[in-house]
């Protein structure tokens, strides 16, 4: 959130009070262990929690430009699927992370 080039997407609701629905309405989230004003674009994708690999393999398509993909929250095993698909089929770079990995972008 420290380069206004990077963009954070999020999906699904944001429960009042959470630090996802602060990034979105305010646009300030913890960086550096401070509160502080992110200069990335934040967005927001009202996802169905129940849509297919069909459903998310269209919204990777219509991603212009380089794109690093975070592919959480799906059954055991699909995240990964869905990650190799977006590096191959796609020539994109993509990630299933694993509880507790961290990531600098």
């Amino acid at each position: 959130g420290k380069k206004p080039q990077n963009a954070i997407f999020l999906v699904s609701y944001q429960i009042p009070g959470t630090p996802g629905r602060e990034l979105l309405e305010k646009g300030v989230c913890v960086i550096d262990g401070k509160l502080r004003k992110v200069k990335a674009t934040v967005r927001h994708f009202d996802f169905s929690s129940h849509c297919g690999a069909k459903e998310l393999r269209e919204a990777i398509r219509r991603i212009n430009g380089k794109a690093k993909i975070f592919v959480i929250h799906g059954a055991e095993g699909n995240c990964e699927l869905l990650a190799r698909w977006a590096e191959k089929e796609m020539g994109m770079e993509a990630v299933a992370p694993k509880p507790g990995d961290t990531f600098e972008v």
